[in-house]
């Protein structure tokens, strides 16, 4: 899965009201994740490793 898959998965279940502890978007990609085969699953938590290890850099390193 590349980045923009990632991310187009990731928009396919946000919602319009504020979810403050992402508690909605959490449960919706669950679901949607655990009726796909593994490797799909494998390779969105790859990316979503890679995410947030970007994100942490651009939080320490500014």
């Amino acid at each position: 899965m590349g980045e923009d898959a990632f991310w187009t998965l990731i928009e396919e279940f946000r919602t319009a009201e504020p979810d403050p502890g992402t508690d909605g978007l959490t449960a919706a990609l669950t679901a949607r994740l655990a009726a796909e085969p593994v490797p799909l699953i494998v390779q969105f938590a790859e990316q979503l490793v890679w995410v947030l290890y970007r994100f942490q850099r651009k939080l320490i390193i500014g």
